[in-house]
Order: structure tokens, then sequence, then C-alpha cells
């Protein structure tokens, strides 16, 4: 029960941070088809089916479980594929199934210890003996509640954490098969954005660069993949002339 509550709350704070995009980029989309599988167990089978409908868009197989491989997968979606997922996240936003509500929910019917024994019940040195009686089934409820309480103060930890984190302007994914745009760009400078980096940027393995533009002016950068630091800083100078 505790990863259907970690990856259903991985999903809530990664698309509400960034869409499914993100979710999928990021670790939270090596769960991705389990996550829908998850979402129909809580009661949510119209998010289930947003999260059926992005997995759709890649091979037969699904996104890969492998994170760079699922990320060039990505990077190789075509314009109408990431319209899709545009389109999904503004589903999700506008959902009326509460997954909070929901995972709650699942959680007090799936708590790991159970109702107490009966009291002709023999004992089990495999669960916890609960004591009978109103006064300990009370007790077990407020442990019961506790526990909730704690697995969605958990969730709610997770989602500001990860709503603190940036949420970038630019993400551009290069590999052997050219430069791939996901946002941030203004659409008359995007072919210099393109050109500079196809030239720029040795493909040995898939590169990803991230920015963000400060509101005091100044530009956040992030990489992965191999470039070396005279490279990032001319990636630099030249995206603080674009964005």
């Amino acid at each position: 029960s505790q990863r259907v509550v970690w990856n259903v709350a991985e999903l809530i704070s990664e698309v509400e941070n960034g869409g499914f995009h993100q979710f999928l980029y990021n670790s939270s989309g090596d769960n991705a088809a389990e996550t829908a599988t998850q979402l129909r167990l809580i009661g949510a089978p119209k998010t289930a089916a947003m999260v059926d409908t992005a997995c759709g868009l890649f091979p037969r197989t699904g996104p890969a479980k492998e994170l760079e491989l699922r990320r060039t997968q990505l990077a190789r979606l075509s314009d109408k594929q990431i319209a899709v997922l545009d389109d999904l996240d503004a589903q999700f936003y506008a959902r009326d199934e509460d997954l909070c509500l929901l995972l709650k929910a699942y959680w007090q019917k799936s708590s790991p210890n159970g109702p107490p024994p009966a009291a002709n019940a023999p004992l089990d040195l495999n669960k916890p003996n609960w004591p009978n009686g109103a006064a300990n089934e009370s007790l077990l409820k407020r442990y019961a509640g506790t526990a909730i309480m704690l697995t969605l103060a958990a969730i709610v930890a997770v989602a500001i954490w990860r709503s603190s984190r940036p949420k970038w302007s630019l993400v551009a994914v290069i590999d052997r098969e050219g430069v791939k745009l996901h946002q941030g760009i203004a659409q008359a400078h995007q072919r210099y954005v393109i050109d500079f980096l196809r030239n720029e940027v040795p493909v040995e393995t898939p590169v990803t660069i991230r920015a963000l533009r400060e509101p005091d002016g100044q530009l956040r950068t992030e990489f992965a993949g191999g470039i070396d630091a005279g490279t990032r800083q001319r990636i630099r100078n030249f995206l603080l002339t674009m964005m």
C-alpha cells in the first residue's frame, strides 16, 4: 500500500509542477504503467486513463523504465504527440477526482495491521496482538488515523519540495537525431537555437539543457550529459540573448 501511495503522490506532484512531460521525464516515469493500475485501485479511473494515454504515445512496449532511454524516447515525440501531453495536462488540472481523498480512503481500507482480532481468535505471532474491548478498539482507530495523517503529511511534503524546484522555461534535448525544444523559446527564435545547439554540442550521449530566466535577470541553467565547461558557458551566453 505504501508503494501505491508513493507512486500516486509522485504523479500528483510532478504533473502539478510541470505536466505529464515532467512526470515522464523524471524518475517518477519509471513506474508510469504501474501508476495507472494503482490509480484504478484507489478509484480514479479517469486519471488512470490520462496516464494510459500518455504511455500510449511511446513505442509498443510503452515508456522505458530506464531513465535515459525514456528521455530519448520523449525527445523523439512529434509536435502532435507533445500537444497530446499538453491536452492531458489541462484534463488533469480540471479533473473531478480528488486523488488525496481517494488515497486516504484507500489507506484506511488497506491498513497493514487490519482490524483487531476477535475475542476467541488464536494468537498469531506474525501479527500484532491487539487487545480486545471497546477502549482498545478506540486505541486502534487512533493508531490508524495517525498512520493515515503521517502518510498524507509525507505526500504534502513531497509536493511542497517538488513545487519549490525551478519550473524551467526552456527544456532542450540533443541526441544523434537532432535537437528537440520542448518549451521556452519564442517561435521566431527556435531555428537559431536549434542550429546553435546542433553545431555547438558534440552528441556522444543524449544531452539535456534546462534554463530559467530569474526575475532579477539572471539565467539559471542545468545540464545533463557530456558537456564540457567551455561549451556550457557558450550555451549560457547564447541563451542570454534568446530568453
